[in-house]
């Protein structure tokens, strides 16, 4: 399974104080039957300036469990989807996705969820989100993180159909 973490939940991850769902995440990714992580053109830029993030992408590339998509394969699309009408203004992940066929998303952005999981920007096998959003009413939780790991977490990781092409 391909998985793509969005730069505004990277500090869960790879930050100082990760969360509890962050650790689950990184853990996961860490497995040798865990998940491959995906990085490539704006997005990567963004991630490896994190020094932790950095050394961890080495390892797991090193291990055949990280991918980086050219920079300029991914900067390309991201310039094809300027004519494409979305809500958020991370295309550069949209792109990223799209190159890469990683249907699965951690992020905490309202807008890059509503659009991630839209078929009409990311085509054939719909993407999934990986949050630490509290509840199904997003805006109203937006200031609440959830802290520990949910069912859901656990079934988003346990999936292996997120890796399209």
């Amino acid at each position: 399974m391909c998985a793509i973490i969005d730069n505004d939940v990277s500090h869960q991850v790879f930050g100082a104080n990760p969360t509890g769902p962050g650790l689950f995440f990184r853990d996961w990714l860490s497995r040798s039957n865990g998940g491959i992580i995906v990085a490539g053109g704006r997005l990567f830029r963004e991630l490896i300036q994190n020094p932790n993030f950095r050394s961890f992408f080495e390892a797991r590339q090193q291990a055949g469990r990280a991918i980086r998509i050219p920079d300029a394969v991914v900067d390309e699309a991201e310039a094809e989807l300027h004519a494409v009408d979305t809500r958020s203004n991370d295309k550069h992940v949209l792109a990223l996705a799209r190159v890469s066929g990683a249907r699965l998303l951690f992020t905490n952005d309202n807008a890059l969820k509503l659009d991630f999981t839209d078929t009409g920007i990311i085509p054939n096998t719909p993407g999934h989100i990986y949050t630490t959003n509290r509840g199904r009413n997003v805006r109203r939780y937006a200031e609440q993180e959830i802290t520990q790991v949910t069912r859901t977490h656990k079934s988003l990781l346990n999936r292996t159909d997120l890796c399209a092409a």
